[in-house]
């Protein structure tokens, strides 16, 4: 049988060695970035666990991961990886593992400074057209850098409401989504009537109001009243909605109701034909009952 990458010599021998901390500690002091090798403590490197799981909660093994100090009493964690033939996609791989392994670590309570990832590519030299980093996968390599680690966690909370009215034709999501669950909502609305006569021709006002009863805490003669309060237009538009999801829900019940009926008239043919000793199979051919249903009535 044909051995995968996991059980080839070259990947044995490595991980095998690499499990001898004197080893390992000649290894990297010889062979890595300078600037990292001089911040770490290397008396305080311990061989740590390999197994970390990815986003989509499946294991995957790193060939060797340390744990270690710097002088300055920073804890890091070093992922060493081999390869022996040049993988393109090494940069993707490397950030899995290296979110693999913070995870793991946050589960466990450890707060690392930082995660140091160093690959020995023993094998054949990597082209020139292989990319060494993310961001070597972007058109524009170095915009790329400047935006990568540069995510932007917009908090609704902290947004002032001036700054989320400019927004112009999205103000009404935003305003909504910041303020819907909240009880000072009401009285929001009463202050901004200006804004909330302007939310009551907007395009989306339907659905915004839907979401507002879907995850607001209000009582209704209470929500009524603050949007009377706030813009007449706004209750018309209120009571609008509140008539539709009425209407809606009769709809869904009476499509419920004949779905019900139906499966009944089934169930009642399926007993009539049972009782007659016709076949199961037979039965469930003329019904469309799942044998399942069909054993509960035999039951």
């Amino acid at each position: 049988m044909k051995s995968n990458k996991r059980s080839q010599p070259h990947d044995r021998l490595f991980r095998e060695l690499l499990e001898d901390t004197a080893l390992v500690t000649a290894f990297l002091r010889t062979l890595i970035n300078p600037n990292i090798r001089d911040l770490i403590d290397w008396s305080t490197l311990q061989v740590y666990d390999t197994a970390f799981f990815g986003a989509d909660y499946r294991a995957r093994f790193a060939d060797a991961v340390y744990k270690a100090m710097t002088h300055a009493k920073e804890a890091i964690v070093i992922i060493v990886n081999h390869e022996t033939k040049p993988d393109s996609l090494l940069p993707i791989r490397k950030h899995e593992y290296v979110l693999g392994a913070l995870r793991k670590l946050r589960k466990q309570k450890i707060e690392p400074d930082f995660i140091y990832f160093v690959t020995w590519q023993s094998g054949d030299k990597i082209p020139e057209n292989h990319p060494k980093s993310l961001c070597d996968y972007f058109k524009n390599p170095e915009l790329a850098r400047k935006l990568l680690l540069e995510d932007d966690v917009i908090v609704a909370q902290e947004v002032p409401d001036e700054k989320l009215l400019e927004s112009g034709e999205a103000s009404l999501l935003l305003i909504f989504m910041k303020y819907a669950r909240s009880p000072k909502f009401l009285d929001w609305l009463k202050e901004h009537k200006e804004v909330a006569e302007q939310f009551a021709e907007h395009k989306y006002i339907d659905r915004a109001l839907i979401y507002l009863l879907e995850v607001g805490d209000h009582d209704e003669s209470e929500l009524r009243d603050a949007l009377k309060s706030a813009s007449e237009k706004l209750e018309d538009k209120m009571l609008t909605t509140g008539r539709k999801i009425e209407n809606r829900g009769r709809r869904e019940g009476r499509r419920e109701g004949r779905r019900e009926g139906r499966r009944e008239e089934k169930y009642s043919v399926a007993r009539n034909m049972l009782n007659l000793h016709l076949g199961i199979d037979v039965v469930q051919q003329a019904t469309g009952l799942s044998r399942q249903e069909l054993s509960s009535l035999l039951g």
